[in-house]
């Protein structure tokens, strides 16, 4: 009976989790184009906030799609880093040092996968 329970609430849990994610990424990025952004022979999407020193960067459409049909192919075995957000990380400090040299990530957070927010200063 407890199993059963468990089972109902958690994937609940879950949503309510992402749709957290989604609704703060929709209040906080609304209306901020995003930017293209290639790096290590992905693309990503960057929504860059200037004035607030903070971005949101997500791999664009088809880069997930291509990681997403790799997992997919491998039974889910391969795609996966040990330290995904690195990557995103990376990608994030390499769009900031491309408008000034003494730009650099102070901290950042996952929002919901595949979205995280860094912070910046230049």
């Amino acid at each position: 009976m407890l199993t059963k329970k468990l089972l109902l609430i958690l994937p609940m849990l879950a949503l309510i989790g992402c749709s957290g994610g989604l609704s703060y990424a929709v209040k906080n990025y609304r209306g901020v184009k995003p930017q293209r952004f290639l790096y290590a022979d992905e693309n990503w999407r960057i929504f860059d906030k200037p004035s607030e020193n903070r971005l949101m960067i997500t791999p664009s459409f088809g880069t997930a799609m291509k990681g997403g049909a790799k997992t997919g192919m491998a039974f889910g075995l391969a795609g996966h880093q040990s330290d995904p957000e690195n990557k995103f990380k990376t990608a994030a400090m390499m769009f900031v040092k491309e408008k000034s040299s003494t730009c650099k990530i102070i901290g950042g957070k996952l929002i919901v996968m595949p979205q995280y927010e860094y912070t910046y200063e230049c």
